[in-house]
């Protein structure tokens, strides 16, 4: 049979609550004979722990890139909200458990006393008398042979309750009491009177009433307990529902508002610290997050963006404000303006370095000054050397520059040096010529030309024929010698060579004077045959020359043989646009005598002694009519360039040096 009872505290008599409130204190009258007391009132940890954590959360989110970024998204708003709501509901609940719940008037635990085991645990106390002990069980542990603790056992016919005592002796004590009382109900010998029953039973005026401690099972408290210690209940406006509702209630406003609040200081903190910002970039960083500075932060960074691209005036800087600002007035002018000057004044002045800027800025508002200014001064700087032919290709290739007129004065300078030059080395004995080569100079200036054209024009005597008639003449009847004919030995393919030698000749010896980017000849066209022409287009030397016979006879002593000789009639002309052309005529004659190299030994010929050698094949016919010829023609050409070094030059110049390298 169960023989538990539910006993509410509040309906048991007063002197029983207070023998109960007195038997679990510390100085008991009826001392319980085993006792395991429980925590006083309930356990204040979870529910200050929860409220920890949720100051923890809240502090999170009001911390979280506080004065920082953009403002917290309204989503956030839960977070707030539920952080609030545990934190309201823990203070609360803890708050109503240690007003209504934290102080029953007794301990609460399990206490065994001499007529019953009562567990006070609850509000319904749970009793169940002695005399339904089944048995009593005590085991002592050990642990490598040390003792740690006893558990003692009540069994009871609906189960069984335990203590760990920490007291062996104390332990195997409670075991002995406990198990005569066991004894002694179970043989019927226990019994009581009315003063021995106050003092060992907890119960005694309850099981002096009829009905005993059954009849208080279920029972209500009366609403006149008598006074004395009782279980008090809170207010039914203060019961754990109602505390939960209004936590929400709180914590939805709570909740919204801090958030609110937070969000506004933290605009604010972000605020003032991005105007400490001088390059203006965290003021639009915040005017792009939105909030009720946006406006102004806009305002402020652009203006401190431009105020910090003017201090530093750098392409970067003026880079990134554009595309800070990239809609902005003061953008365009940044993009426009700004951006190319600062970009110019870290580029490298350097021909490369300047180029690449007019690549990465075309058509810019600093284009024309680095083209018609920079440029060309710092290419004129780079010129790698000081030539006309450099500084003509300067101006061609920087027209209307800046340095032109420097670049002009350089060149001027230079043919004023060469115009030195030609009067330290220029002849005497022929003004007009000197004079002609002055116009000349000044002509190539002013054209930018360097070139002089020397053209020939040769004709053929009619005496040449008449000195073949005469050698075929003098040959009648002479059976030891022949004739070599002139005709047919000097035509164009024998004095092209010759021509060509002259201009290259008389070329080194205006090396002398003047610079090969200064004046330079070059060999022409055969002239025309008509010479009829009254100007000219370009500079020009012409020469013509006629081929006649010098009425001199060259004769070979030992075979016989005759040549012709022959003189050249040279007229020269330097002929220039806009000025009166200069004439001079040479006229050179072969010499007495002369040598002429052939493959066979050398051989000499003249009016005299001839010197002949022999061949593998027997004697030596000597060199062919055109090898002499030749030679002829040659030696006049040579003398040409002598002659024409005495009209042109001093004797002792350089120049006539070149012309006459056997001069004195």
């Amino acid at each position: 049979m169960n023989r538990e009872i539910l006993v509410d505290f509040n309906a048991l008599p007063r002197v029983t609550r207070e023998r109960l409130v007195n038997s679990t204190g510390p100085t008991p009258t009826l001392a319980p004979l085993v006792a395991a007391p429980g925590a006083r009132g309930g356990s204040v940890l979870p529910w200050a722990g929860l409220g920890a954590l949720c100051l923890l959360v809240l502090y999170g989110l009001v911390k979280s890139n506080f004065g920082h970024g953009e403002l917290q998204h309204e989503g956030l708003i839960i977070l707030y909200v539920g952080a609030v709501f545990f934190f309201l509901a823990a203070v609360l609940l803890l708050l109503f458990q240690k007003k209504w719940r934290g102080t029953p008037p007794f301990h609460p635990g399990r206490y065994v006393f001499p007529r019953d085991f009562v567990d006070a645990s609850a509000r319904p106390l749970r009793i169940i008398p002695l005399s339904e002990l089944a048995g009593v069980e005590v085991v002592h542990h050990h642990s490598r042979g040390n003792y740690r603790h006893s558990t003692l056992t009540l069994r009871f016919h609906h189960g069984a309750q335990k203590f760990q005592l920490r007291d062996q002796a104390q332990a195997q004590a409670q075991f002995s009491r406990l198990q005569q009382l066991h004894t002694q109900g179970a043989s019927g010998t226990a019994s009581q009177d009315e003063s021995t029953g106050h003092e060992s039973d907890l119960f005694f005026e309850v099981r002096s009433q009829p009905g005993g401690l059954e009849a208080l099972q279920d029972k209500a408290p009366a609403d006149d307990a008598g006074g004395g210690p009782l279980i008090r209940e809170p207010p039914r406006g203060l019961r754990q529902p109602i505390l939960l509702g209004l936590a929400f209630a709180l914590s939805l406003g709570v909740g919204s508002s801090l958030w609110w609040v937070r969000n506004r200081l933290s605009d604010d903190a972000a605020f003032e610290a991005a105007k400490a910002d001088s390059t203006g970039r965290a003021l639009t960083r915040h005017a792009s997050y939105g909030g009720r500075h946006a406006e102004e932060a806009r305002e402020l960074g652009l203006q401190f963006g431009f105020q910090e691209c003017e201090r530093v005036d750098t392409e970067k800087c003026w880079r990134e404000f554009t595309s800070f600002w990239p809609m902005s007035p003061k953008s365009e002018e940044a993009r426009l303006e700004r951006k190319p000057r600062a970009a110019l004044k870290a580029t490298p002045r350097t021909v490369d370095g300047l180029n690449e800027f007019l690549q990465r800025y075309p058509g810019s508002v600093v284009d024309a000054e680095v083209r018609e200014r920079l440029l060309p001064a710092v290419a004129l700087q780079e010129l790698p050397a000081n030539t006309v032919t450099e500084l003509r290709r300067f101006r061609r290739r920087y027209p209307r520059s800046s340095v032109d007129a420097e670049v002009q004065s350089r060149i001027h300078q230079l043919f004023a040096t060469a115009l030195t030059e030609l009067q330290g080395q220029a002849s005497t004995e022929n003004p007009q010529v000197v004079a002609f080569m002055h116009q000349l100079l000044t002509y190539l200036e002013n054209t930018e030309r360097s070139q002089v054209t020397v053209g020939f024009r040769s004709h053929v005597s009619p005496s040449l024929q008449r000195a073949d008639l005469l050698l075929r003449r003098a040959s009648q009847g002479v059976t030891d010698g022949d004739v070599a004919l002139v005709s047919g030995h000097l035509g164009a393919s024998n004095t092209g060579p010759l021509e060509s030698q002259t201009v290259t000749a008389l070329a080194n010896a205006f090396r002398q004077v003047f610079s090969a980017d200064l004046f330079t000849l070059e060999l022409g066209e055969h002239l025309p045959e008509d010479p009829g022409r009254t100007g000219v287009s370009s500079p020009r030397l012409d020469i013509d020359y006629t081929i006649s016979w010098s009425g001199m006879v060259y004769k070979l002593e030992r075979s016989g043989r005759q040549f012709a000789g022959i003189q050249f009639d040279f007229d020269v002309t330097m002929r220039m646009p806009g000025a009166q052309p200069v004439h001079f005529s040479l006229k050179v004659k072969p010499p007495k005598d002369f040598q002429v190299q052939y493959a066979r030994p050398r051989t000499a010929f003249g009016m005299g002694e001839v010197n002949r050698g022999m061949s593998l094949l027997g004697f030596d016919a000597g060199p062919n009519d055109s090898v002499v010829y030749n030679v002829m023609a040659q030696r006049a050409f040579d003398e040409l360039g002598g002659k024409l070094g005495q009209v042109l030059f001093r004797p002792d110049s350089k120049a006539f040096q070149a012309l006459n390298p056997t001069a004195p």
